[in-house]
């Protein structure tokens, strides 16, 4: 395995890899770290979010469509799912 185009880490394998970048590990994983972003930058951007929404759950409306979002940016970009 080659050194990372990101980072100047060598990795010895792939898992290794992907515990040094969190954008590759899952789905789930992306969008939880994406939604508790956004709870958080909210209110320096002057938004106040929705109190039904503010944990992230996947199985609501809300959590399905944050992880159908992030998998349709991976796909986009090329980032495999682990």
């Amino acid at each position: 395995m080659s050194r990372c185009p990101h980072c100047s880490f060598n990795p010895t394998s792939d898992s290794d890899h992907c515990s040094r970048h969190s954008w590759t590990r899952n789905n789930e994983w992306l969008a939880r770290r994406f939604h508790e972003a956004y709870e958080r930058l909210a209110p320096q951007h002057g938004y106040a979010t929705r109190k039904d929404t503010r944990a992230f759950d996947p199985e609501s409306k809300n959590g399905k469509l944050m992880l159908a979002v992030v998998a349709d940016l991976r796909k986009e970009i090329g980032l495999r799912h682990d």
